[in-house]
């Protein structure tokens, strides 16, 4: 029996490159080009991929996720968030009517949390309010928009709301990586000083490995036609400051917190926390990483694909 294929946009990127062989050891043949095979801002070669074969399932992770890059540049970004998600999905309904379209967006859509609930232990569940801040959030909720206003048709839609998964391969501008950074600049049994903002409030962070099993969960789960809405998240507050002192005990460095004001948010919520009772309850999926140490291990290690071999959970 021919293995069914599953198209993964953003092939260069951290998520896709380990979501690629994930879903392959699973039973699909995959495709996940990088940015010079296919150009999802290029709609003629976008239509030539896609009618190329009989599609399963597309996951789009490809996109301009770099916060600064789309304020500097709204235009491309919007280009490449909202419309090329539209431009792929149109002709995913043209050529293969009944695949499943996955499309990634983010958890910056949800209204953020301010006055006395910014003081709360607030959950983000599906039903939260959209009120994206910032040229990102912004065009991943109009390509959410804009998607759920085309027909399904025979297949299935499937919206992913990403919330913080981290690996220590990540940039710095994320704040686990930025710490992690630091404190191998250090060296074990010596003292890193890292600057950083606030680290009296918790966040959910997941472990990217936690993230491509949920992906990997959404394409083969046998969805009837239909839209879904999903967080995909830990569901486990995070202390960042707990977070960041464990990590420096794991590597064996003393370290010294600065704070930075440039790294400060004023009004930031205090404790912010995603709510995958949604995506549980539809798939049995749970994230593998929530104990601390796991989740640390997870973070550190080598090869981060090694952690979605195991099924996740039920």
């Amino acid at each position: 029996m021919a293995r069914p294929w599953v198209l993964v946009t953003g092939g260069q990127g951290f998520v896709a490159s380990l979501l690629a062989p994930h879903l392959s050891a699973r039973g699909y043949a995959v495709w996940a080009p990088a940015r010079d095979q296919l150009d999802i801002g290029d709609r003629a070669a976008v239509e030539s991929a896609v009618a190329g074969r009989d599609w399963a399932a597309v996951v789009h992770l490809a996109g301009l996720s770099h916060v600064p890059t789309c304020e500097r540049d709204p235009g491309r970004a919007y280009r490449l968030n909202r419309d090329a998600a539209v431009d792929l999905y149109q002709a995913l309904r043209r050529h293969t009517p009944g695949a499943h379209f996955v499309f990634a967006s983010t958890a910056l859509v949800y209204r953020t949390p301010s006055g006395t609930e910014a003081a709360t232990d607030c959950v983000l569940t599906e039903d939260r309010e959209a009120a994206p801040t910032g040229v990102y959030a912004h065009s991943k909720w109009e390509a959410e928009q804009a998607l759920c206003q085309l027909p399904i048709d025979a297949g299935r839609l499937t919206i992913a709301r990403l919330f913080n998964h981290t690996h220590k391969t990540q940039p710095a501008a994320f704040f686990l990586p930025h710490v992690y950074q630091g404190l191998c600049a250090a060296g074990p049994g010596r003292t890193a000083v890292v600057p950083v903002g606030n680290l009296e409030i918790h966040r959910d962070v997941g472990a990217v490995a936690d993230l491509v099993t949920a992906l990997g969960v959404l394409v083969a789960h046998p969805w009837s036609p239909g839209l879904g809405v999903f967080n995909i998240c830990s569901g486990v507050r995070r202390h960042l400051g707990q977070l960041a002192r464990s990590l420096a005990a794991r590597l064996g460095v003393e370290v010294r917190f600065e704070v930075d004001a440039g790294r400060l948010r004023p009004g930031e919520p205090r404790s912010i926390c995603g709510s995958l009772d949604r995506l549980a309850t539809a798939t049995g999926w749970r994230p593998r990483c929530t104990e601390e140490s796991a989740f640390l291990d997870a973070f550190l290690a080598d090869d981060p694909g090694a952690w979605t071999a195991a099924p996740p959970r039920g």
